[in-house]
């Protein structure tokens, strides 16, 4: 992988110019310390510690410092001046801040930062006196710090205005220090914009504004306190939940501000700041609490969610809480209701409302009340429509089939979407006969139908499953179960057609099943059948990016590598049917297949890769996605290490995709599967984030370079201004931890636009270019 350097105990030959490098050396080590043996060896990696300082802004102040133990170690290693001036003349280039060594007050040396700065030659600058550039009035702080540095090694610190080339004073934060340099006893001064710390900590301070001025906009309550439990922050709306103002409550411990109560029986509750200090763990109370209003002698129901605030090295800054008054209106209750039991795109009851009133059937069956029909559909041909016209043509005939199948029904039945392009019907008091005229004419509505979208047309077909709801029942799970297996059935025998459900089915299914896909799987597997999809990912280069740049602060190091391109994987049975990933996967997974898949995708990858079909610059990456599975297979491991060696791919280009729902259900495999790829330098995306909320909690967790934004939100921010918001805040908190964002599912310029001002980093989907194959 990376080649062993040779030890070299002289890095800089007398006759190599200024501007040369030192030859590199062998094992790494820290630059001597005060109070460290100064004899060790000077290597390249040393000076490769040094220039590293060049991405580093957190202080450049310590530059100065390290350069001044350089030239005193230089001053015992070295065997001549000659190689010292060298040594330092390298080090002080490599430097992004303005330094300058002094004597007598004159300047012997200034680097090209400094000579920038000034807008002056570097060698018109020897022999000049600092204080000619030096605002006058500053000339009494330059001169008292330089005294204080002689006889002492203590660098000193100073402030004082620098002129830059326009004429003008800047503001700068110095170090100033005696080393040795030519064998003179001189000071070395570095120096700190300080106009630009002032200008970011202006734009912070702004961000700031703005983010109290959207968090007053919204109906939550919002407190945080320090790590001692007082209030720190308390917004509009917290003073009205509370009943205080907000000066009143900033300075005092939470205790003495809020006080909750069981809405039951008015017992107190525990504070939750004081709990989230001992515990570090979230806290959430359901809308059952009341919390104690300002005159003492009102409670407003209310949901309080806690969470402790941590700074980059997880270390306790304090918490925050959110209080969300639970009284609200009628109005606003419907609405959440109707939100909660409805699919947002077809206005169809959701699967759980679906189980639910399938579940009260149920109930009337066993007690021999009524006799109900289940009819599962799955539709034909849908698959196709998001493959060649995109999702957004997807989720229009998916809306034109709900309202064929609410025609059809009666005013008495049901009708929900189950998922994807499966919907329920329940059948309420339905005779079986008047069940299959019902079903029957659910068949031929859909395929006879034309389903259009812009100037695109659709046929499609429907496979429909039936099962009697009666006293014979055992639980919703299985009589879905039953269902599914006879719409199953129904598709295997073609066409828009019934089947109503037999206990012989579920054998007959149950062994086709497994035997049909566990042997398309192996073959394909034998044969090398699998055949990759590639699909571009495109930078959004936005005024959103460079603001951004400036103001994020990371639990990681931000990479510089920029995806470009997503791997997936399709299967060819032996008649050359292509199968995508959702319809051979959960086989699989079932038969523990999926991580001999991915070790096989992740070998035709690099193997693509290495014969140019796949083109990666330097600074890009390709992404690959991997299941759960995956995460404790060592042998993957195995594999991918042989297979960087093999085709000689540099682990910087490749970005691992994991599923946000696999990471959470196995978060502690997860997390060591990363550290061990990201040692190798592998990058990793969070793939359909947004689909577990709970995911928020873990983030911080997971050494994660991209988040894949979930693509039922990103398809309809045109629209939905709901989902807009939702990837807005997703953005945002990518961003404040360091981690880029990827909008997946992107189907139109509009879409592309709003992602664009809301600062997402990158994009793919049909408004970019549609996925094609790989000749392997």
């Amino acid at each position: 992988m990376k080649g062993k350097n040779n030890n070299s105990n002289n890095p800089v030959s007398g006759s190599e110019s200024a501007n040369t490098p030192p030859k590199e050396g062998s094992a790494s080590r820290p630059l001597v310390e005060p109070g460290e043996n100064a004899d060790a060896n000077l290597n390249s990696d040393n000076v490769k510690s040094l220039s590293g300082h060049k991405q580093d802004t957190r202080d450049k102040d310590e530059i100065s410092g390290t350069l001044s133990r350089m030239m005193n170690l230089l001053d015992e290693t070295s065997n001549s001046l000659q190689e010292r001036e060298q040594m330092f003349r390298y080090l002080a280039e490599t430097v992004p801040s303005p330094i300058c060594v002094l004597h007598d007050e004159k300047i012997l040396f200034a680097n090209s930062a400094f000579a920038d700065h000034m807008g002056i030659p570097q060698k018109h600058l020897v022999q000049r006196a600092l204080t000619d550039f030096i605002h006058q009035e500053d000339h009494s702080t330059l001169e008292k710090a330089f005294a204080d540095t002689n006889g002492s090694s203590v660098p000193r610190r100073y402030q004082a205005r620098l002129i830059n080339r326009n004429g003008r004073f800047i503001p700068h934060s110095a170090l100033a220090r005696v080393v040795s340099y030519r064998g003179l006893r001189t000071v070395i001064s570095s120096f700190s914009d300080l106009s630009i710390r002032d200008s970011l900590k202006h734009q912070i301070d702004r961000e700031k504004i703005n983010a109290v001025n959207v968090l007053n906009s919204l109906k939550v309550g919002i407190i945080v306190t320090d790590q001692d439990g007082v209030i720190t922050e308390f917004n509009n709306q917290a003073e009205e939940i509370l009943g205080r103002r907000k000066e009143e409550a900033l300075g005092s411990h939470s205790s003495l501000v809020m006080h909750l109560v069981n809405a039951d029986d008015h017992r107190p509750v525990s504070d939750p700041v004081s709990q989230i200090l001992q515990t570090k763990e979230a806290l959430i109370h359901s809308d059952q609490v009341l919390i104690q209003r300002g005159d003492l002698n009102s409670f407003l129901p209310v949901r309080v969610t806690a969470s402790a605030l941590f700074d980059a090295r997880r270390n306790l800054l304090g918490t925050s809480v959110l209080l969300q008054d639970a009284a609200g209106n009628n109005e606003i209750s419907e609405k959440l209701t109707y939100e909660a039991t409805h699919d947002p795109l077809t206005g169809l009851i959701n699967r759980r409302e679906f189980e639910q009133r399938l579940g009260q059937a149920m109930r009337e069956a066993v007690a021999g009340e009524k006799s109900h029909v289940l009819c599962y559909l799955d539709l034909n041909n849908f698959k196709p429509i998001n493959d060649s016209a995109g999702h957004r043509a997807g989720d229009d005939v998916l809306r034109q089939v709900s309202e064929k199948l609410a025609d059809v029904v009666r005013d008495t039945d049901s009708v929900g979407r189950l998922g994807g392009d499966e919907f329920g019907v329940l059948l309420y008091g339905c005779p079986l006969t008047k069940a299959r005229e019902i079903a029957q004419e659910i068949c031929e509505t859909i395929s006879h139908q034309v389903f259009r979208w812009n100037d695109e047309r659709f046929s499609l077909g429907v496979a429909c499953g039936m099962v009697q709801v009666s006293q014979d029942a055992l639980s919703i799970s299985e009589v879905l179960n039953s269902a599914d297996t006879a719409c199953y059935i129904a598709k295997e025998l073609g066409g828009s057609r019934y089947h109503v459900f037999t206990e012989e089915d579920a054998r007959v299914a149950r062994d086709q099943g497994s035997v049909v896909w566990q042997h398309r799987v192996q073959e394909a597997m034998t044969h090398n059948r699998f055949e990759l999809h590639v699909q571009k990912i495109a930078s959004l280069r936005s005024l959103s990016d460079t603001a951004m740049m400036h103001t994020r602060t990371s639990v990681m190091q931000t990479t510089s590598q920029r995806p470009v391109a997503e791997v997936t994987v399709r299967l060819l049975d032996e008649q050359g049917t292509r199968y995508r990933p959702e319809l051979f996967m959960p086989a699989a997974r079932r038969f523990g297949l999926l991580s001999a898949i991915d070790r096989l995708v992740v070998k035709n990858t690099f193997y693509a890769i290495a014969r140019g079909l796949i083109v990666l610059k330097e600074n890009e990456s390709c992404s690959i996605n991997l299941s759960a599975e995956t995460f404790s297979d060592s042998e993957f491991l195995n594999t991918v290490v042989e297979a960087f060696d093999e085709y000689g791919i540099n682990p910087q280009n490749i970005c691992f995709e994991v599923p946000e729902p696999d990471v959470i259900a196995h978060l502690d495999e997860a997390k060591r599967f990363i550290r061990v790829l990201n040692d190798l330098g592998c990058q990793f995306a969070l793939d359909d984030f947004g689909r577990e909320l709970q995911s928020f909690t873990y983030l911080k967790q997971l050494n994660i370079h991209f988040l894949k934004l979930d693509g039922f939100y990103v398809r309809t921010i045109v629209e939905d201004e709901v989902n807009r918001a939702m990837v807005a805040a997703m953005i945002k908190l990518a961003h404040s931890l360091g981690m880029k964002v990827i909008a997946e599912q992107v189907e139109s310029q509009a879409v592309l636009d709003i992602l664009g001002e809301l600062g997402a980093d990158y994009a793919q989907g049909f408004a970019i270019e549609n996925t094609h194959s790989l000749p392997i």
